[in-house]
């Protein structure tokens, strides 16, 4: 409370010193300041953890907003944060942060507006991880510059400087700009609409204090010319040209990059928007130098690739595509190395292919009772790529290759009286088809069947679904591959009273597949009770949340393999409770949470008080 009242104080004086030297009977800038201050209590030990850990936190913000003389001159705005936290456990001690943003908007409403901002953070650690504290800076300013009707000019120029202990001092600016400039159609060749150029210049520079650490330093320099143009009507075309030269490394250790590229892209759109055709082409040239200490080596690489395709919706039912594709890619390395005084290799690729696809589906008939309809889908592809990779006497070649997949299938659909359900939307489709991959030299016909069942009630104050869902598919050929699903899906939710609500979900899937002659097994099952209770007692503003979670997953050998790797709700089991009481703008929050997971329980108990304020004169 008394933090939040000085902090208010603060911002308060800071604002008024703004407007010191104003003409006399000048009315003030109204100042307008908002802010936040939290203090909790943590007691946790959660099953992934060593020990139990008491923890406190205290969070402090503060914003503050003006203008300087009229708004529309320069309008004001800042930010305070604070927040400082302490742990019983040693490897974590004490933390505290503090962080600031500045943020002076000049002629907001001109056409050369302009921003000048400036933040700042300091960040201390003690306990384990002491010596690891770190500083951030960054100011700079930015613009758009309304040269005329049509042109526009958008700036940015920052520095940026991160300080961390232990490791060392990281800067960087950077630079940015753009000049755009827009026609009438007519008055440039192509009916160009649109063009411009930009410019963008970054550097780094990072001073080690590591014991033995090197320096190292980068530079970013790159150029673009592009434009928008419409030649005919339904027809846009872009088109952009870059330029890069960047350039970094740490001792003997350099490397220099020169890249070119240009980058053009056609669109057209038939008058009912049913036919589109698109297409682009790319052509690249890069250079780079490497060199490690004794050692150097130079790449060489150029590219062009172009790709066009039409869609074309026929009807509502069916809607096919087609495109094509080719490339030529050149790369040479040359160079001395240590191992290989005179080390050379180079590759080069050419590909061209074709893609196409056709997806149908049929007007839905009535067949006993149901509503049937079938459809079909089809994709093909079709390339050759003579890769060609060549290291000394060593040489590898690849040749043509055609993918394909054909799909036919049909579906019946309808609402049927079942036992105490009365309607159930039912649905069973069965399909059947191929696919082909040259490369592997694998033909695999597939077969699936798949069944849903699925139930909605609603009534005043409840709502219920459920659905239950089934498929199998088989593969054949020389790598059999069999797929089987079954998953059901319940939710409920009801409005005790109006004060008063309950909602639950429960969920489970069962997942079984197996290819080349390995047979994985998946069960994963996830149920959900949540209770929410309003005006608790009858008290405004009292409020009680609980939360049940239970998790139950299976995923044979994958789980054990990667458990690191997926995300801890997966596999964790709790029951969380929340306690809250609102009055004016002060809060107060008891929460707290029983974990299981890996066999262990764990808690989490947090107590909290907020209070907000909004002042404004």
């Amino acid at each position: 409370m008394g933090g939040a009242r000085r902090s208010a104080a603060v911002a308060g004086v800071g604002a008024l010193l703004l407007t010191v030297g104003a003409p006399e009977g000048r009315a003030q800038p109204p100042v307008e300041i908002s802010g936040e201050l939290e203090a909790s209590v943590v007691s946790r030990n959660l099953p992934s953890d060593d020990g139990h850990e008491l923890r406190t936190e205290v969070l402090a913000y503060t914003h503050a907003a003006t203008f300087l003389w009229q708004p529309w001159i320069a309008t004001v705005s800042l930010d305070l944060n604070a927040a400082f936290e302490a742990s019983s456990r040693s490897e974590f001690g004490e933390a505290t942060a503090f962080s600031g943003d500045l943020l002076l908007s000049v002629l907001p409403a001109s056409r050369y507006p302009f921003e000048i901002f400036f933040s700042a953070s300091d960040n201390r650690f003690d306990g384990d991880f002491s010596g690891l504290d770190y500083r951030r800076l960054r100011t700079g300013v930015s613009g758009r510059a309304a040269l005329g009707d049509r042109t526009s000019l958008d700036y940015l120029f920052s520095y940026n400087e991160f300080d961390r202990d232990r490791y060392g001092l990281l800067t960087a600016q950077r630079a940015e700009a753009t000049l755009r400039r827009s026609f009438s159609p007519g008055e440039l060749p192509l009916n160009i609409t649109d063009i411009g150029v930009a410019f963008n210049y970054y550097t780094t520079d990072f001073d080690s204090q590591w014991s033995g650490g090197q320096d190292y330093s980068t530079e970013f320099l790159a150029g673009t010319v592009f434009y928008r143009a419409a030649p005919t009507e339904r027809v846009d075309q872009d088109f952009s040209a870059s330029f890069i030269s960047d350039s970094g490394g740490s001792g003997q250790d350099r490397y220099n990059r020169i890249l070119g590229q240009g980058v053009g892209t056609l669109q057209w759109h038939s008058p009912s928007n049913d036919v589109a055709a698109t297409s682009a082409v790319r052509m690249l040239f890069q250079q780079v130098d490497h060199g490690f200490g004794l050692s150097k080596r130079d790449t060489e690489s150029a590219l062009l690739a172009a790709n066009a395709g039409v869609n074309w919706r026929a009807s509502d039912r069916l809607s096919m595509s087609l495109g094509a594709r080719a490339t030529a890619e050149q790369i040479g390395t040359f160079g001395v190395t240590e191992v290989d005084p005179l080390f050379e290799s180079s590759s080069s690729n050419y590909t061209a292919g074709l893609l196409g696809t056709v997806d149908y589906r049929s007007l839905s008939q009535e067949v006993a009772g149901f509503n049937w309809h079938w459809d079909a889908r089809a994709v093909g592809d079709v390339g050759y790529d003579s890769n060609r990779y060549k290291v000394k006497h060593f040489e590898t070649l690849y040749g043509p290759h055609s993918d394909a997949q054909f799909i036919i299938g049909h579906t019946f659909e309808r609402s049927m009286r079942m036992p105490w359900l009365q309607a159930v939307d039912v649905s069973l489709l069965q399909e059947a088809g191929f696919s082909h991959y040259s490369e592997d030299e694998v033909f695999e016909p597939i077969i699936t069947h798949s069944a849903s069942f699925s139930k909605g009630f609603a009534g005043e104050s409840s709502s219920t679904y459920f659905r239950l869902y089934f498929r199998d598919t088989h593969g054949f050929g020389s790598r059999p591959r069999d797929y089987q699903t079954a998953q059901m899906d319940f939710t409920r939710q009801v409005q005790l009273a109006g004060n008063q609500s309950l909602h639950g979900s429960l969920g489970a899937q069962i997942v079984r597949q197996m290819y080349d002659h390995r047979d994985d097994f998946y069960i994963f099952s996830r149920a959900d009770l949540t209770y929410e209770y309003r005006d608790l007692f009858g008290i405004d503003g009292l409020s009680f949340s609980s939360d049940i979670r239970i998790n139950s997953i299976g995923l044979d050998n994958l789980a054990r393999d990667w458990r690191d790797d997926l995300t801890p709700d997966l596999f964790r089991n709790d029951w969380r409770n929340r306690l809250q009481y609102r009055i004016g703008q002060m809060a107060l929050s008891l929460e707290g949470a029983l974990f299981h997971d890996d066999g262990k329980i764990g808690h989490y108990v947090r107590f909290a008080g907020r209070r907000t304020f909004d002042y404004a004169d």
